[in-house]
């Protein structure tokens, strides 16, 4: 199957916000432009001893609330704020003035933290974790609490137990969207949410214990507490004194800092204009900057052709379009179909030109499995013959039709462990917890051809080859382009 695929893009391409600077402020556009700044910090966050040894120079002040740290830089007192990409995320859209700046400080994974000793519960969550992130939840999760947008959050109606013994969860919720008090009084966002779906799972009551951040970890220790649920990065040096269960979130520090004035325009501390860079067409893109999928066909092509460029690279279809959104690409790069139903979504993004190249997608295998390549030959020339393949395209690429079919399988035959990247519809999207999209349904049929139970590995797409080349998964399907080098690393 081809695919054809044009540029994504802002129809106001960038808005950028020209306001004059104080006298003592510094301007930051890159880490270097810090060295002797003012950073606010989290008290005993990962981020503060990040910036204390990043930035030795710099004068660093610790906050126990993020909205502290924004009201210091609103009125000059600091220039940058070092935190969680969450919380930063949060904060530059209800703040146009901050921006994030696209290179993260540091990748960090972001874990339970369980009473040392406690090996029994560890396990159990681990457990957990891993059907949360096999069955979607975690990857529905992500994209309902850490959008790019200020529409309201979507939180599932979790029914806990009313008896039984409490599940105590300590948590620090100042840090909107991670975990932060609504308006209820009531603990909510991504760990809250969280933390209610290990209550029911485990069919235990939760009490949630509100706290500074700096008190979770000896809260833990004392039995004050459980399990800590609230963006904890698992360090080397906190496991000393708690247990850190398999990451749930894949985080990052970030610098967060107030946009740059335009050259000409801040000499006047009142000016305050707003303009607009519109592309008329992809030859403006020669020396702009250029948002792509990590390890994808707009990846390489755009390498190719925009030599001039900065191209910026992004684990997942969502980080693109919120890239674009906030202005930290000028365009974006990528496929035809999940664009148009971006675009349904969302006024705020335009198709610039038509299609810029069509290229083969192909299921991938490991080199050392031809029996199964050869299968799903044998499997997808049947389903082009019988018209069930045919039909799958009118279904999902011409009439955007977004049920997934009854499709019956035996499951006799042991477990097809299938690779995805959850690029949207109509390919690969979560629908109420739920796996759907053009792609499932093919992994579905296949596993069925076979007469196994389908389970799914969603991971960043620039992931895919390695999972398939390591047995992580038996077979990818999920848009893999077909190339001389991906032949010379997996089956095709």
């Amino acid at each position: 199957m081809k695919k054809a695929i044009p540029i994504l893009m802002i129809l106001l391409a960038t808005v950028v916000f020209f306001s004059g600077c104080r006298k003592n402020e510094i301007v930051i556009s890159r880490f270097d432009d810090a060295k002797q700044a003012r950073i606010g910090v989290m008290t005993g966050s990962t981020g503060e001893a990040i910036t204390l040894v990043r930035f030795p120079q710099a004068q660093v002040k610790s906050f126990d609330d993020i909205m502290d740290a924004v009201a210091a830089m609103k009125s000059g007192q600091l220039d940058a704020i070092v935190t969680a990409f969450p919380a930063a995320l949060q904060v530059s859209k209800k703040n146009p003035e901050f921006t994030v700046l696209s290179e993260p400080l540091a990748h960090e994974n972001t874990a339970i933290a369980v009473r040392k000793g406690n090996d029994e519960l560890l396990a159990t969550l681990n457990r957990l974790i891993d059907e949360l992130k096999n069955d979607g939840t975690l990857a529905s999760m992500k994209k309902r609490w850490f959008k790019p947008d200020l529409s309201p959050y979507i939180e599932l109606n979790i029914t806990l137990p009313s008896e039984g013994k409490p599940l105590k969860i300590g948590v620090s919720a100042t840090r909107e969207p991670f975990s932060f008090v609504d308006k209820n009084g009531r603990v909510s966002g991504h760990d809250g949410e969280f933390a209610r779906i290990i209550g029911a799972k485990l069919q235990r009551p939760v009490e949630f214990y509100n706290m500074k951040f700096m008190a979770l970890i000896p809260a833990l220790q004392s039995g004050k507490v459980d399990i800590i649920v609230t963006g904890k990065t698992a360090t080397q040096e906190r496991s000393q004194f708690v247990d850190f269960t398999q990451p749930y979130y894949a985080n990052a520090q970030v610098m967060l800092v107030k946009r740059a004035p335009s050259t000409g325009f801040a000499d006047d501390p009142k000016t305050t204009l707003k303009q607009s860079v519109k592309l008329s067409s992809v030859a403006n893109l020669e020396n702009k900057r250029i948002g792509v999928l990590l390890g994808s066909a707009h990846d390489t092509y755009a390498t190719e052709h925009y030599p001039d460029a900065t191209i910026l690279q992004y684990k997942s279809p969502a980080d693109v379009a919120l890239a674009v959104k906030t202005g930290k690409v000028d365009a974006a790069l990528y496929d035809a179909e999940p664009l148009r139903e971006i675009m349904r979504h969302d006024e705020s993004l335009a198709l610039l030109g038509g299609s810029l190249f069509d290229f083969d997608v192909a299921a991938g295998f490991n080199k050392n499995n031809p029996q199964l390549r050869n299968r799903f030959n044998e499997f997808l020339a049947q389903i082009k013959q019988n018209g069930v393949y045919a039909d799958m395209l009118r279904r999902w690429m011409e009439r955007r039709d977004t049920q997934m079919p009854v499709i019956e399988n035996s499951k006799n035959n042991g477990v097809l462990v299938v690779g995805v990247s959850d690029a949207g519809m109509p390919f690969v999207a979560l629908q109420d917890n739920q796996w759907v999209g053009f792609d499932i349904e093919l992994s579905k049929r296949f596993a069925a051809y076979l007469g196994k139970k389908v389970k799914f590995n969603n991971m960043d797409f620039g992931s895919l080859i390695a999972a398939v080349s390591t047995g992580k998964a038996d077979i990818i399907i999920s848009s893999i382009y077909v190339t001389e080098e991906r032949k010379k690393q997996i089956e095709l």
